[in-house]
């Protein structure tokens, strides 16, 4: 995926593509963005808005405008790489564990979600049992001793397992044996 750096660096070459072509993305073009400005379509976009109270968070030494920014939980079919569903939220107000549950509210009972630490919790789990929705989820060791009501877990505990993730659809490869 990249360093950090790295994604700065592509997020802002993308806004520069989309500023460079801003008619292909307004609401009015021949309208929308056609006068000379301070502030051109890449710095809108750049900027965002500090009068959007539910996105904006303001920086944390107090100086300049902050950001805006939203986030977003995504639903991906890794079988046909396609996202399915999503749920966008403001970024200084984020509820990973609700989107989740929303997410399950949403989808094919026969999926199976998949989720990392973050998801993990008694209510998003005893949502998708309500829901008959297959749900796997990462814990760390002290959640799932608390899960199970044991102490530590023993190392026999670990199981392994093996999943071949592949955007391939060539039979033979989802076919073949570990």
């Amino acid at each position: 995926m990249g360093t950090p750096s790295e994604l700065v660096d592509k997020l802002m070459s993308d806004i520069g593509a989309i500023a460079d072509d801003i008619q292909d993305y307004v609401r009015h073009p021949g309208a929308d963005f056609t006068r000379m400005r301070k502030m051109g379509a890449g710095d809108v976009i750049r900027q965002r808005n500090p009068r959007d109270a539910e996105t904006h968070s303001p920086k944390s030494n107090g100086s300049g405008s902050g950001y805006n920014s939203v986030y977003a939980t995504a639903l991906l079919d890794m079988a046909g790489g396609a996202f399915l569903d999503a749920v966008v939220q403001p970024g200084p107000a984020k509820d990973e564990p609700a989107a989740f549950r929303e997410l399950a509210d949403r989808c094919d009972p026969a999926l199976v979600l998949v989720g990392d630490r973050n998801f993990a919790g008694y209510n998003n789990f005893a949502h998708c049992l309500e829901r008959g929705v297959g749900f796997v989820i990462r814990l760390k060791d002290s959640f799932a001793a608390r899960l199970l009501g044991a102490g530590p877990l023993p190392d026999e505990a670990d199981e392994d397992v093996e999943l071949l993730l592949s955007r391939s659809r060539r039979a033979e490869l989802r076919a073949a044996p570990g």
